[in-house]
């Protein structure tokens, strides 16, 4: 429990809340890997591949790509000879933001029909963040107002104003696992006496 004080300047005291937020969105982080003959031939497998996670999802950011070329080893002994170009590899990073929860898996399966290799990273977020944490401080004024009240009615006076009042809210990061997602506010207030 936090302390309370009165001073000259008034009363201070803290309010804290809790929300919990259903995720309302998926973060899917896709890294694609395509390989073919060609540098071109590879890009465009894998921009064909990117295209069939996205299934017309306006929110797609792209976030790396590298080419890189593939070379057969050397032989050994007598058959050695340098090594020779045997191909390319695309590694393409992108984000996908999805609002539709269950459509996860169909988009990692569409991404997944070309490619040679396929990684995911899954985080579940809340769309509108500021909301919850709105809320979050409302909850957190109205229990410093109300341990306020409480405390000046106890020695005899009331709360006149807020003179001060200072705020935090912590934002949980993007969770990858299913479940409520919990945004905590604290505020400090000063509140003047009479």
């Amino acid at each position: 429990m936090s302390p309370a004080a009165v001073s000259a300047e008034g009363l201070m005291v803290s309010g804290e809340a809790t929300v919990r937020a259903t995720p309302d969105i998926i973060e899917l982080i896709v890294n694609l890997q395509t390989v073919a003959a060609t540098a071109n031939q590879a890009l465009r497998d894998s921009a064909a591949q990117m295209q069939k996670a996205a299934q017309g999802h306006a929110d797609v950011q792209s976030l790396n790509l590298a080419i890189t070329p593939l070379y057969n080893p050397a032989g050994a002994g007598a058959q050695a000879q340098a090594p020779h170009l045997a191909g390319y590899q695309v590694t393409n990073t992108f984000k996908l933001m999805l609002r539709d929860l269950t459509a996860a898996g169909a988009i990692l399966d569409a991404a997944g029909g070309g490619a040679t290799q396929i990684g995911c990273a899954v985080l579940f977020r809340v769309n509108d963040e500021s909301r919850v944490r709105r809320e979050a401080l409302e909850a957190a004024a109205r229990d410093a107002r109300s341990k306020a009240e409480a405390l000046s009615a106890s020695i005899g006076k009331q709360i006149a104003e807020v003179l001060l009042i200072s705020e935090d809210v912590t934002a949980p990061p993007p969770g990858n696992v299913p479940g409520d997602l919990t945004f905590r506010a604290r505020v400090m207030a000063t509140f003047r006496l009479r």
